[in-house]
């Protein structure tokens, strides 16, 4: 008898080169990290499925807020962020990412109860369901990458030898279709990615985060290339 297979599978995936890639990345752009991360996992997904514009909810941490720097509680909301990828670079596809993102944390204080409402207005006016159940959420400390030293070109393309898939043996606690959070962890980026097996098969998991990795070197290559091929999505 063999063991049922968990409705919220979780895969960990350790990505030395999508370090390197965001730390060049950010440097020729003179961006944070985070809003990168956000744009690799959007062109990677929007790739995957032929649906664009991308839209996630971003886990937004509230602490900064002078209010609440010495509460003990979970101060955080996720905030609808929408990225339109059609007819641009990989680079310009970061710098849609970074103003999509800086507009989703100064609208992260709203009534949860309002949102929800307003959902469902939306699905009764469009006769169909809103589905806002993708997430991002980066929970690394080091986000500004300035001054740290830029890889070459082939140190980035060996890099991804280096990469590493691990299903882990629990079931998640998060109950979403899509659920991505990022790490840091010695010289690699971590992904965690949670989803519905009826919606998210465990090879369309990988190939989501292979996606990532792939798109973070190419963005840290050839920059000019289209964010979205033409072709339509990834087979």
């Amino acid at each position: 008898m063999t063991d049922e297979q968990p409705s919220y599978p979780v895969l960990r995936f350790s990505s030395p080169a999508t370090r390197l890639a965001v730390r060049l990345i950010s440097q020729r752009m003179r961006m944070d990290s985070s809003p990168i991360l956000l744009g690799l996992f959007a062109i990677a997904l929007t790739r995957l499925t032929g649906s664009n514009p991308f839209l996630t909810l971003l886990a937004v941490s509230n602490r900064f807020r002078p209010g609440l720097a010495g509460t003990v509680s979970a101060v955080a909301q996720v905030s609808p962020c929408m990225i339109d990828l059609a007819d641009i670079s990989l680079d310009e596809a970061m710098s849609r990412a970074r103003r999509a993102a800086v507009g989703a944390q100064k609208n992260a204080y709203y009534d949860p109860p309002q949102r929800m409402a307003l959902i469902g207005r939306i699905n009764a006016e469009r006769g169909e369901k809103v589905d806002t159940s993708c997430f991002f959420n980066d929970r690394r400390r080091q986000r500004d990458l300035s001054g740290v030293a830029v890889p070459s070109a082939q140190q980035l393309r060996q890099a991804t030898a280096s990469s590493r898939h691990s299903w882990l043996s629990r079931e998640s606690a998060i109950v979403e279709k899509l659920y991505l959070s990022v790490d840091d962890v010695d010289d690699a980026i971590e992904f965690e990615l949670s989803a519905d097996a009826r919606y998210l098969p465990r090879q369309t998991m990988q190939a989501l985060l292979d996606g990532i990795e792939g798109v973070a070197v190419e963005t840290a290559l050839d920059p000019s290339r289209a964010a979205v091929p033409l072709a339509g999505p990834v087979t």
